[in-house]
């Protein structure tokens, strides 16, 4: 077990092997027999170039000691309750759902979340992409990544309004979620060029706004301090750029599946 910096705590301790993306997450991407996913590596949209491998865990880092590991271990056994229905006694549960005549957008009003539990847990989920090696990811707001840091150890959610989660469900048509497939990260901006940082895992996208104090038009949707959040369901095809990197992805495991 190496020692360095955990990346949390900043202390100099024996690292763990950290998840990037939590274990949890994966429950649907492994397949069943033998227990293992592929992870697809495209560049510049082109499936030539594209790299994959068999993984039998989720991708880890030497990022966190073992105390920062278990205080992120509560709130993500919090969230895989929340968001996998795990657990009988959540209460996180959706009271009311709307739907456009086309079935192309749906709207879920959902209540009952811990707001601090759940806030951290995106805190740590969107500030460990920031930092892992592996996604290199390139954004303008420096600053936000020690601000999440901060608010992790600190265990402090912040204001709904401070670098918040936009939470969407995306599937193929209605009642049939796009599910059991993990997109790497990737950055958009807000009209106010505030950085975005969108990944696509097992049917939800998180997108989370690198911001302070935003007024998003996105804003209503943001999880509230009183445990209420709203969850938009869309259609991937109307989602032109999100469409065309999962069949990308799908076009370059038939070539693979060819050979």
């Amino acid at each position: 077990m190496p020692t360095g910096k955990c990346a949390l705590c900043l202390q100099e301790k024996d690292l763990r092997n950290s998840h990037v993306i939590p274990e949890f997450m994966y429950t649907h991407v492994y397949d069943k027999n033998p227990k293992r996913f592929y992870e697809l590596n495209i560049k510049d949209k082109d499936i030539k170039t594209g790299k994959s491998k068999i993984e039998q865990k989720g991708y880890r880092e030497y990022l966190l000691c073992q105390d920062c590991e278990s205080k992120l271990s509560l709130y993500e056994k919090y969230a895989d309750e929340t968001i996998y229905g795990k657990n009988n006694n959540n209460r996180a549960r959706i009271i009311n759902s709307f739907e456009t005549r086309n079935q192309r957008f749906f709207l879920h009003n959902v209540v009952g979340y811990d707001y601090k539990k759940f806030k951290i847990f995106l805190f740590s989920l969107v500030w460990r992409l920031l930092v892992s090696e592996k996604f290199n990811l390139k954004i303008e707001n420096q600053i936000a990544i020690e601000e999440l840091r901060i608010a992790i150890l600190e265990e402090n959610p912040l204001k709904y309004n401070e670098y918040p989660c936009f939470v969407q469900s995306i599937l193929y048509e209605k009642n049939k979620p796009v599910s059991g497939i993990i997109l790497n990260p990737y950055i958009t901006k807000t009209d106010e060029g505030i950085d975005i940082v969108n990944i696509l895992i097992d049917e939800f996208i998180y997108s989370f706004h690198l911001g302070k104090n935003l007024s998003a038009k996105t804003d209503e949707h943001f999880l509230r301090e009183d445990g209420t959040m709203n969850i938009v369901g869309r259609i991937i095809f109307d989602d032109e750029g999100l469409f065309n990197m999962l069949k990308l992805s799908f076009e370059f495991f038939k070539t693979v599946k060819r050979k």
